[in-house]
């Protein structure tokens, strides 16, 4: 059975979503007219650009970055910087910005591009629910159960 997940990849965007993700939570706040032109600019953007694939790419055919330097990962880390950012505001960016760069910079096929973008952001959203779900009083108590106020 063939895997659909680019293993290197995902552990690299998921530190850069967690990373973009905590900065734009918690340190960049958006206003809710940002928000919106964001995800509007966003959407086109992307539609944009998986129409361009669709059309004009070779489906992993072409030439590749067979073995991505020092440099490369830097590049794609802070891609998923932005792209955690992004995801912060409005729940898409980071598993598009893994799947874009893995079809246009290392001209990987269509299924496992898509597959580690899903599994980027699925792992992404994951990490922010859970640190969502501390207390604020300290307390490693994980549990979903409304906490009653004194």
């Amino acid at each position: 059975s063939k895997s659909f997940i680019e293993p290197r990849y995902l552990g690299l965007s998921v530190v850069g979503s967690a990373i973009g993700m905590a900065i734009c939570t918690f340190y960049w706040v958006a206003t809710a007219a940002q928000i919106k032109a964001v995800f509007g600019w966003v959407s086109i953007a992307i539609a944009i650009v998986m129409g361009l694939e669709a059309v004009y790419g070779k489906d992993g055919t072409g030439t590749r970055v067979k073995n991505p330097g020092v440099m490369d990962q830097m590049l794609f880390v802070l891609a998923c910087i932005a792209g955690g950012g992004i995801t912060a505001w409005v729940s898409l960016g980071i598993g598009e910005v893994v799947a874009l760069w893995l079809l246009f910079r290392h001209r990987t096929c269509i299924e496992t591009a898509i597959g580690t973008g899903v599994a980027s952001l699925a792992l992404s959203l994951g990490i922010a629910s859970v640190s969502e779900q501390r207390p604020q009083g300290g307390s490693d108590d994980l549990s979903l159960e409304p906490k009653s106020s004194p």
